[in-house]
């Protein structure tokens, strides 16, 4: 088995091919194949980079030294079977104890984060920009001690601003950002 610090998956790789690594980067051009993944050793990862479309078994139980998940790219897919839901969120909560880094900026089916999240002590910076979430579970705020940035806000939003009535084009998106994470005085918990 070839050792790097760092390596990507993309194209068509087999199993025979496996690599190990501290940082992984899966470019949108990977077949997504699973049983390649399966045959990466994946306990000294620390940091994971997805592109393109998401498959839940992207995280593991043995990344136990993961500390950055960036997800930011995988929205960029028509397929909305394809993107980061709640309920991965939610194992990922499970699972990824050591997480410093979370993002999910782009991830527009995430519409809550669970209590789960909550699990995540080493959490420092969770960038949640750009989904559907308008509300932080109170874990976030109270269980996450080593938590310095909360990056939240900008929605997109298909409909019309409504500052722009004189807007003539009914396709047009506009940013806003709910008023319930606009400025960290505003955040609501549950």
């Amino acid at each position: 088995m070839e050792d790097n610090l760092v390596f990507a998956l993309e194209g068509c790789c087999s199993p025979s091919s496996a690599l190990s690594g501290q940082h992984l980067t899966i470019r949108s051009s990977w077949d997504r194949d699973e049983s390649v993944f399966n045959s990466i050793d994946l306990s000294r990862l620390r940091s994971l980079t997805v592109f393109g479309a998401w498959k839940p078994f992207l995280t593991s139980e043995k990344m136990r030294l993961l500390r950055v998940l960036d997800l930011e790219g995988t929205n960029n897919t028509s397929d909305d079977t394809s993107c980061v839901t709640d309920d991965h969120l939610e194992e990922m909560g499970k699972m990824l104890h050591r997480l410093k880094f979370l993002s999910l900026r782009g991830c527009q089916q995430i519409t809550r984060l669970p209590d789960s999240l909550g699990d995540m002590r080493q959490l420092q910076t969770l960038d949640v920009r750009y989904t559907s979430i308008v509300e932080l579970p109170s874990s976030i705020i109270t269980e996450l001690h080593k938590l310095q940035y909360i990056r939240a806000g900008a929605r997109i939003d298909k409909r019309p601003h409504p500052s722009a009535n004189r807007n003539t084009n009914p396709n047009r998106s506009t940013n806003t950002c709910p008023t319930t994470i606009n400025t960290s005085t505003n955040i609501t918990t549950r």
